[in-house]
C-alpha cells in the first residue's frame, strides 16, 4: 500500500508543479513591471531637487504615458481617493470607497485596507471590464509612499491556464495515477 501512496504522492508533485509554473510565468512578468514601476517611484520620491508637488505631477505624468494594454498603473491615496487613473480619468478626485457600483467599492475598500496594512502587497480582486462587462479577476502589485499617503498600484488580469495546458496538466495526471496503479498491481502480485 506504502508503493501506491508514494506513487501517486509522486505523480501529484509533477502535476502541482506544472500549475505553479503556468500562474509564476503570467505572474512573475507583471510582477517585473510593477518592480520597473515602483523603482521609478522610489528614485522621484528620493530626488531632493524636486519639491513634492513637482515629484507628484512627474509620477502622474509617467503613469499617463505607460501603456495600459496589459498592466494598467494608478494611483490612490490611503483614504480611498483616486488621486489618477489613466483610464477611468471620471474616477479622478473621488473616493471610491463608496461608489455607487459596488464592484468598484468593494475593490477600493479591499484595496485601500491592503495598503493601509502593509507598505507592500499583492492585491486580488474582482473588476468589471470597461471593454467586455464581464467580471474579471485582477491582481495589483501596491506600494504606499508614507509621507504622502499614496498608494502607486499595478494591476493586471489574472490569466486563466489556457484550456490545452489544463489538458496536459490533467494527462500528466491520469497518466500518473494509471502509473501507480500498475506498480502496485505488480507489487501485490509477487
Amino acid at each position: 500500500m506504502s508503493w501506491l501512496i508514494a506513487c501517486l504522492v509522486g505523480g501529484f508533485i509533477p502535476v502541482a508543479l506544472a500549475l505553479a509554473h503556468v500562474h509564476f510565468s503570467v505572474s512573475e512578468i507583471s510582477h517585473n513591471k510593477a518592480d520597473a514601476l515602483f523603482q521609478t517611484v522610489e528614485s522621484v520620491v528620493s530626488n531632493t531637487s524636486l519639491k513634492t508637488a513637482e515629484k507628484q505631477a512627474k509620477l502622474i505624468d509617467i503613469i499617463a504615458k505607460a501603456d495600459p494594454s496589459d498592466t494598467t498603473f494608478f494611483v490612490y491615496d490611503t483614504s480611498g481617493k483616486m488621486i489618477f487613473h489613466p483610464t477611468h480619468p471620471e474616477f479622478n478626485g473621488r473616493v471610491l470607497t463608496s461608489h455607487a457600483n459596488p464592484i468598484v467599492a468593494g475593490a477600493f475598500r479591499h484595496l485601500v485596507k491592503s495598503a493601509n496594512a502593509s507598505q507592500e502587497a499583492v492585491v486580488s480582486y474582482h473588476w468589471q471590464s470597461g471593454v467586455s462587462g464581464k467580471i474579471e479577476s485582477k491582481v495589483a502589485y501596491i506600494r504606499r509612499i508614507d509621507n504622502w499617503n499614496w498608494v502607486f498600484a499595478a494591476s493586471v488580469v489574472e490569466e486563466e491556464m489556457p484550456v490545452w495546458q489544463m489538458w496536459l496538466v490533467l494527462s500528466l495526471l491520469f497518466c500518473s495515477i494509471v502509473a501507480a496503479w500498475v506498480i502496485y498491481c505488480k507489487r501485490k502480485a509477487k
